[in-house]
């Protein structure tokens, strides 16, 4: 297998040196401080290549420069210095509903699990590592910034920090990537853009979703080009530039499987689902304290939801922008939650293009109480469980029940 430029140079300034001593591997939940010198971190080759770049570069054409730190991805490894910050800090415990219980249970007896409710003194060890190699990475960026000042190059230089993921730690019983809740998936995107560039002021937050496609056709806008072919994403220049306005609201999301097969979105475009439709084109909704509002005519129907779980902003509001309206655009409908008996999902909400939509309801023909992932892999367990509790788990309230029109 070919080296990366990393473990060359280590081959070379440290040879009869393991780079692995720490005995921390990829995905790894545990934590412990860096065994080598701190100079042969990655993290610290990362910096250092790239305020090497800056200090030597002398041409007179601009340039572009991509620093791609590897932490804070796991193993969760910074010096001792790093580890020592957070040794004593007030660190947040992992949020977890009553619907993760199903993965409190380690999806293996290895050390890099995807799921799995782990002691807290456990969880807090691996967020101390986390924090601590974050702490790494930006002390890092900001020698680079200094490089930047000292050739004279921050001002004209268009700068953009984001990463490609985040990490759960515990949250939700789960661990690692890949999956749509905040943790994993609200990654930071900041910008810093040359005066005269942009007429917007810089320093400002806005809240529009953003994401990793709009990276290319951002630099592309700041070279004065466009794509030679349509692309998915969109300048981040044209955000501000236009102070929002036209922006999406919202990002269609799609993971393959990983870890297994219960670990996927959309899981089917063959898997058909019960969804309320609220607005049709044209239509104006917000949000007032969890009721929808349609055209400023407050619905009056109830938003069953029957199990204790903790408040959530994207089910129970607009992620982000409060009671902002929205114009329900041409040839989507504004749907939600099924609002069914012991329902989660009451106020999830989106827009569906019309074509998706394959008409009413009419029957339940079969409703059984089975974990979802169950009914997604039809496993060995789930043809045991249905031989031994078929009668007993089978909701026969409502099965062939008719649904209303």
């Amino acid at each position: 297998m070919e080296r990366s430029d990393y473990d060359s140079w280590f081959l070379s300034e440290a040879p009869t040196l393991d780079p692995h001593a720490t005995g921390l591997w990829w995905n790894d939940y545990p934590s412990r401080p860096y065994a080598l010198p701190e100079r042969l971190h990655p993290t610290t080759w990362t910096g250092d290549a790239a305020v090497r770049f800056l200090d030597g570069y002398n041409e007179k054409s601009p340039f572009f420069l991509k620093v791609s730190f590897v932490r804070p991805h796991s193993p969760y490894d910074p010096p001792e210095r790093f580890m020592r910050m957070y040794e004593n800090a007030d660190l947040p415990t992992p949020k977890v509903g009553s619907w993760a219980a199903r993965y409190e249970t380690p999806s293996s007896a290895r050390t890099d699990i995807w799921h799995g409710k782990l002691a807290p003194e456990v969880v807090r060890r691996s967020r101390q590592g986390y924090y601590g190699c974050i702490t790494q990475v930006d002390e890092q960026i900001g020698r680079i910034l200094e490089a930047l000042e000292r050739r004279g190059l921050r001002e004209p230089t268009l700068i953009v920090f984001t990463s490609d993921h985040g990490d759960m730690t515990g949250d939700q019983n789960l661990w690692r990537k890949s999956y749509a809740y905040e943790q994993s998936a609200h990654v930071p995107m900041l910008m810093r853009w040359p005066k005269g560039m942009l007429s917007a002021q810089r320093g400002i937050v806005m809240h529009q979703p953003v994401e990793l496609r709009d990276i290319l056709p951002t630099f592309l806008d700041a070279a004065g080009t466009s794509p030679s072919r349509p692309i998915d994403g969109r300048s981040l220049l044209s955000l501000v530039r236009n102070n929002g306005q036209g922006w999406r609201e919202f990002i269609d999301l799609e993971h393959d499987v990983c870890y297994s097969p219960a670990n996927h979105y959309p899981r089917d475009i063959r898997q058909n689902y019960v969804k309320r439709v609220i607005g049709i084109p044209g239509d104006r909704i917000h949000m007032e304290s969890g009721a929808v509002v349609r055209n400023g005519i407050k619905l009056t129907e109830p938003c069953i939801q029957h199990l204790n779980v903790p408040p959530d902003t994207y089910r129970d509001n607009f992620p982000g922008v409060g009671s902002r309206e929205i114009l329900v655009p041409e040839g989507q409908y504004f749907v939600m939650g099924d609002n069914r008996d012991n329902s989660e999902d009451s106020r999830y909400w989106g827009y569906v293009p019309r074509e998706n939509i394959i008409g009413k309801p009419v029957l339940i023909y079969w409703s059984y109480d089975a974990p979802t992932e169950d009914l997604l892999e039809f496993n060995l367990h789930h043809t045991v469980d249905l031989a031994l509790n078929f009668f007993n788990r089978t909701r026969w309230d409502r099965t062939f029940q008719l649904i209303r029109p």
